[in-house]
């Protein structure tokens, strides 16, 4: 699973990728390009849900969970494609 933000503008996906690509929720995202946003993807079972937090304290959900149960365990990373970014306090933490 992955949450990616831009793309031709302010927008998120989550998308799941397996032998092909799968949108699973999207929509647009408000943010000031150079300024640090937070992102949290949480996995509860077969639910996952996509958020984010301009202070890191409070957070508003994008879009609406959703429920895939392709993925049961699996490993984390992050990345940036043709875009320069940073990356800080990445914490993985069971629910």
């Amino acid at each position: 699973y992955e949450l990616q933000i831009g793309g031709g503008g302010a927008n998120w996906k989550l998308i799941k990728r397996n032998n092909n690509t799968v949108v699973l929720a999207s929509g647009t995202l408000s943010y000031t390009a150079g300024s640090w946003i937070k992102l949290k993807l949480t996995m509860n079972g077969s639910s996952i849900s996509a958020w984010q937090s301009t202070n890191g304290t409070s957070f508003t959900q994008l879009g609406s969970t959703v429920t895939d149960t392709t993925f049961t365990s699996g490993k984390i990373g992050v990345r940036a494609n043709g875009q320069t970014a940073s990356f800080d306090d990445v914490l993985v933490e069971p629910l």
